[in-house]
């Protein structure tokens, strides 16, 4: 049965209308690299911004962090939990609350309160705790940053910690109550967001940014790049000269064909 994709994207955020600017508060930087006195300057900003495309044209938008990001699906939501070293996970929260049990990987998995599941000590006034309030199901454990639809199932991206310098790309399959998690590739550096544009996965990292085919294959990857430390938060594609990704101070637009990046920095 073909499993229906999600109608919208949600991420939980502490506001619901973010802040847009306008590309002019954005200068270009040249030279930027990693830990020089500018990167360290954005290193310390309290500034993050979002990328998305709208009508072909960028938009930039304030970014308000999360530990929480949920996607839905036609029977509940994914819950993604990014708790850095405390450990996060991939939860399922269904619409059906008198539900108790579903099935991942072949193996029972039973829902439960968060907190009774990790014990995990989350302001009582936040937002995040409201979602993990409820009743949910472990899926994949391990931080998960960021989770899309793709060809009617989903991708997320996850890792364990920041002391541990590798993550994942995984695949959910779901019919009904069951759910199968398949690792499709392996990073070396921690993956922070993944974006689909016309079959081709990108998937930024703490240094790198990957260009995927549906196979789960390289077909560009920028290595050791001056956003180690700037925590990419989001991806915006247009073409392969024109990929965006919105960091800690600005935002870099990435030539993928001629190997080049540009930093776009805030105006502060």
């Amino acid at each position: 049965m073909k499993i229906l994709l999600v109608l919208s994207f949600l991420l939980i955020n502490y506001c619901c209308k973010a802040q847009q600017y306008s590309l002019t508060d954005f200068s270009l930087t040249k030279d930027l690299k990693y830990n020089s006195v500018l990167w360290k300057k954005l290193n310390a900003s309290n500034n993050s911004f979002r990328v998305s495309i709208a009508n072909g044209l960028l938009k930039v938008y304030v970014n308000k962090p999360t530990t929480v990001k949920m996607l839905q699906i036609p029977n509940g939501h994914f819950v993604a939990l990014n708790s850095g070293e405390w450990i996060g996970s991939l939860f399922f929260k269904p619409t059906d609350t008198t539900k108790k049990v579903i099935f991942v990987n072949g193996s029972l998995a039973f829902l439960k309160h968060k907190a009774e599941t990790f014990n995990l000590i989350i302001s009582k006034n936040s937002l995040d705790a409201d979602i993990l309030s409820y009743k949910q199901a472990v899926i994949s454990l391990g931080n998960t940053p960021d989770i899309c639809p793709y060809n009617n199932n989903w991708l997320f991206v996850q890792h364990f910690s920041s002391s541990q310098q590798y993550g994942s790309l995984n695949q959910i399959y779901a019919t009904q109550d069951t759910f199968l998690v398949t690792r499709n590739f392996i990073f070396k550096t921690l993956p922070y967001v993944v974006y689909v544009f016309n079959n081709k996965i990108f998937v930024a990292t703490d240094s790198e940014l990957y260009c995927l085919n549906t196979c789960f294959e390289e077909e560009y990857t920028l290595r050791n790049l001056f956003w180690k430390g700037l925590y990419p938060n989001s991806i915006a594609v247009i073409d392969l000269k024109h990929i965006y990704v919105g960091i800690r101070g600005g935002y870099a637009e990435v030539n993928v064909l001629e190997n080049s990046i540009r930093f776009y920095a805030y105006k502060e």
